[in-house]
């Protein structure tokens, strides 16, 4: 079959149409945020910049450092409990609240004076964080007059509008120097998210603004609901890591490689060079992310210090998956040539006259085929259970900004695929395939261990990454 014409032709036809389909209905199938993003990564920066010029506000001489992201915990109160997708949508598109921010750290090595500006994905400035050592000391102020103080500053600078807010918590601490800071939370009067409430926090710390900040007070009980919730996600995820250690690990790779060591059946060289090849090339996929991760950076830390964590951390990382990518690899790759005896050797597929032969052509053709219909698949269950069925999972916005920071921004995304492809197919699917056939060769009944390998490891694939905040908790699965 494989070998006429009308066959391609027809697997050629229900790919373009399994892609057209699954173009038309993805966004239907899997929820998608139209965030419209027009501040760009340097734009923040130079945003940042002003702000700290104008305010006076954060160290001299500062490092800086900008990342986009989301309020994932409103979003999933709004989607689950406050009106679903449609409302989340609203949200953004009136402004009320931006749970899509760009943020923007300016800080300095030992220096405990930092300050964090937020802007929404159009621009706007939309916060400021600036924290301050608690042995500065600054002329304190009476509540009221802190109060006061605040309120102008919002409404000078940063566009509030009182007229819609109340006042609901005040609060002071005393600092080590004896400087007073003082909190003030207000809530909007005019509008609310189910159960929500839109509120804005101020603080003056002695006499200096130094906090302007838009939160959405989301109720603690649905905290506890949605950790329940969670919960069966965790536990199933449990289960599969749990399957994993103990069927593929355990037996699958330690078991099979002492079989395959005793049977002299180890191709050592190739599997221990592409170890070390995919391993190194996902170490530099975090070296790569390497600027992103300043945001985070504990400034009572020297930055060589840290940069040198940071490193070790990613040398530590390298050896821990070469270890991995070679154990997996001898495994699947000795267990494929023995259960499959007359098909193509891994280690030989791309070899000049092998890789160049019909079949290896027809094989990576057929392939890059199967990708659309696929999709198609995937699309057509996740439209049917989300409308049918009332299955959850959060939406998503087609766009990160975040690579732009990166050294090479189309790096990571390649080298992560990479290694999904290379390492859970040699894991979750070379392995327990090649070992139902080996098994079926000692037992017989080939057609029954084989489908047992099949739903085994489907199944065990889902649980593993029933982690993600999909909901019903099986729905990975």
């Amino acid at each position: 079959m494989f070998r006429k014409s009308w066959f391609w032709i027809v697997f050629v036809v229900v790919a373009i149409i399994s892609g057209y389909y699954a173009y038309t209905y993805f966004p239907k199938a899997f929820p998608i945020v139209n965030v419209e993003i027009t501040m760009n990564r340097d734009d923040a920066l130079e945003s940042a910049k002003k702000l700290s010029e104008e305010y006076n506000t954060g160290p001299e001489d500062y490092r800086e450092v900008a990342t986009y992201g989301s309020d994932g915990r409103f979003q999933n109160f709004v989607e689950l409990e406050a009106g679903g997708k449609k409302a989340f949508t609203e949200v953004i598109k009136s402004g009320i609240y931006s749970p899509y921010k760009w943020k923007v750290r300016h800080f300095k090595e030992e220096k405990v004076n930092e300050v964090l500006f937020t802007f929404t994905a159009k621009g706007v400035p939309y916060g400021i964080k600036e924290k301050l050592s608690e042995e500065t000391v600054l002329e304190n102020l009476s509540q009221e007059e802190a109060n006061i103080l605040a309120k102008n500053e919002a409404e000078s600078n940063w566009n509030i509008d009182f007229s819609k807010y109340k006042l609901v918590e005040e609060s002071d601490k005393k600092q080590t120097a004896g400087r007073i800071d003082y909190t003030f939370v207000y809530e909007r009067t005019d509008e609310e998210i189910g159960e929500g409430k839109y509120r804005l926090r101020l603080v003056i710390s002695g006499n200096k603004f130094t906090e302007l900040t838009h939160f959405v007070k989301i109720p603690e009980a649905f905290d506890r609901r949605y950790s329940e919730m969670r919960s069966a996600n965790t536990t199933i995820s449990q289960v599969g890591t749990f399957a994993i250690v103990i069927l593929y690990v355990g037996f699958g790779i330690l078991f099979g490689l002492f079989i395959l060591i005793k049977q002299r059946r180890i191709v050592f060289k190739p599997a221990l060079y592409w170890a070390i090849f995919v391993a190194v090339l996902f170490a530099l996929a975090q070296l790569n992310e390497l600027p992103l991760r300043w945001m985070h950076y504990d400034t009572s830390t020297s930055m060589q210090t840290y940069i040198f964590q940071n490193i070790f951390s990613i040398i530590s990382f390298l050896l821990l998956f070469i270890g991995m990518y070679l154990l997996a690899n001898l495994t699947a790759e000795g267990f494929t040539r023995k259960a499959f005896p007359n098909r193509i050797q891994t280690w030989k597929l791309w070899s000049p006259k092998v890789g160049s032969s019909k079949e290896v052509v027809g094989r990576t053709v057929s392939a890059y085929l199967l990708v659309p219909i696929i999709f198609a698949v995937d699309v057509l269950f996740y439209y049917t259970v989300t409308t049918k069925f009332g299955w959850w999972s959060p939406s998503e916005a087609l766009f990160n900004p975040n690579v732009l920071a990166m050294v090479f921004p189309w790096y990571s995304s390649i080298i992560t695929s990479l290694h999904a492809g290379f390492f859970e197919e040699t894991v979750f699917r070379a392995i327990p395939l090649g070992g139902a056939i080996l098994i079926s060769q000692k037992y017989g009944r080939k057609k029954l261990w084989i489908t047992v390998g099949l739903i085994v490891q489907v199944i065990i694939f889902g649980a593993g990454h029933a982690s993600y905040p999909n909901q019903p908790a099986y729905a990975r699965i």
